[in-house]
């Protein structure tokens, strides 16, 4: 048996992109795409900028924001298969480290895809509409919006699905998760005295892990109680 090598991450989408190197790897691939299409003759230089932009947003355009689930079988009764991976990301708390990582990085390759384009009219127009596909899916204002049915119906997101046929069977490790989260509720030091985003963030994401686990193990009935 494996000791300390599992994570406790009732959903792993919501933290793959805080895992160590993934943001490298996302800049190494995207430097490997823009290479390999230089090396095609017959494209000019404005043209591979602008076919480096579109498809660099189209995948992440389909990647975080049309396909919806896991990859992978999760405890959380159904609540993820209804949400896009960014919606997922970080329990849906908003601003995060890669929330704003995956914010800026399309705005950069755009800038750069205008300049090396001379902001000739049909690359800029075509650059800004890729940009826009991406970049308003990441609005706050955005979070579970289903536009004509492309994505969904809005009400997808709004109602997870709860399992209600069997009792829980967890219910010990259901109070232990409530007494904690009560004890980070209850104590607004944590919160409210440290000024630093980072840390005020961190005790969200730790809140949000504890929803979860008890949506997970049933414990949402005793919360409400």
């Amino acid at each position: 048996m494996n000791v300390g090598v599992a994570h406790s991450e009732v959903n792993p989408n919501t933290r793959v992109m805080n895992s160590r190197g993934i943001w490298l790897a996302y800049l190494l691939l995207t430097t490997a795409l823009h290479v390999v299409l230089l090396s095609i003759p017959f494209l000019s230089v404005p043209v591979v900028w602008t076919l480096t932009n579109v498809i660099h947003n189209l995948v992440m355009y389909l990647f975080l924001h049309t396909v919806k689930g896991t990859p992978f079988e999760t405890p959380d009764q159904g609540k993820a298969r209804l949400l896009t991976h960014w919606e997922q990301m970080d329990y849906g708390i908003q601003f995060t480290a890669s929330r704003k990582f995956l914010t800026i990085s399309p705005i950069v390759l755009y800038i750069l895809a205008s300049f090396y384009t001379k902001y000739d009219t049909t690359h800029f127009l075509v650059n800004t509409g890729s940009l826009l596909s991406v970049l308003l899916p990441k609005l706050p204002q955005f979070h579970g919006v289903r536009l004509f049915g492309a994505r969904g119906k809005p009400s997808d997101c709004d109602e997870p699905i709860v399992m209600r046929e069997s009792p829980p069977t967890c219910s010990a490790h259901a109070n232990r998760l409530l007494a904690q989260c009560s004890r980070i509720l209850r104590n607004p030091v944590l919160v409210t005295r440290d000024t630093g985003d980072r840390r005020e963030v961190a005790h969200q994401v730790q809140i949000r892990r504890y929803v979860f686990l008890l949506h997970a193990y049933g414990g949402v009935g005793a919360m409400e109680k």
